[in-house]
């Protein structure tokens, strides 16, 4: 009886460390909140690398393009367009002008300058909302019916997904190598 607690315990003590390394491989890992995913969409490290992410100004040409050729934007609705389109960019580059002064003022160490940091984040994210609002609104009353309901269809089909990651939207082609954006008849 007692070598059978023996090799049970001993079985225990090879098979939960593997677990474990295995486990945390996978991006779980015990933290602040419990056992889970680490820096997710509330706030945290994964935050900061989304916004943050230096590949930020060619994913958003990509997303342009694709909106672009899926919705078929047409020669009366390319003033909108461009307008909406150059907000977006310079809206992407005050939140990296943001990252590198916030990279370079390095790891706030008190709470005050933490609460100082995530001020200067929200404050620019709403300055770029206020720039955005009468762009988007602009483009939105020159869009067809049928441009709405094809926005509404790619954004719920790309909801929570990466935008360029997944093949769906791209005919499996890289159309976005040459950002072609309006459809040529």
């Amino acid at each position: 009886m007692k070598m059978k607690w023996i090799y049970g315990l001993g079985a225990v003590a090879v098979i939960v460390p593997l677990a474990l390394v295995a486990h945390a491989g996978s991006g779980h890992n015990w933290g602040k909140h419990g056992w889970g995913h680490q820096g997710g969409k509330h706030g945290g490290k994964g935050e900061m690398r989304r916004m943050c992410n230096p590949d930020r100004l060619e994913r958003m040409e990509g997303r342009n393009a694709l909106v672009a050729r899926y919705i078929g934007i047409e020669e009366n609705q390319k003033d909108e367009w461009e307008t909406l389109k150059s907000v977006r960019q310079s809206n992407a580059e005050a939140i990296l002008a943001l990252c590198a002064d916030l990279k370079a003022e390095g790891r706030p160490k008190s709470m005050s300058a933490k609460l100082a940091k995530r001020e200067k984040v929200l404050t620019i994210k709403l300055e770029n909302i206020q720039r955005l609002r009468p762009a988007t609104e602009a483009f939105e009353a020159v869009l067809t019916d049928d441009q709405k309901a094809a926005i509404k269809e790619l954004r719920r089909h790309m909801k929570g997904k990466r935008w360029g990651k997944h093949r769906r939207w791209h005919n499996d082609d890289d159309d976005h190598s040459e950002r072609s954006e309006y459809k040529e008849d």
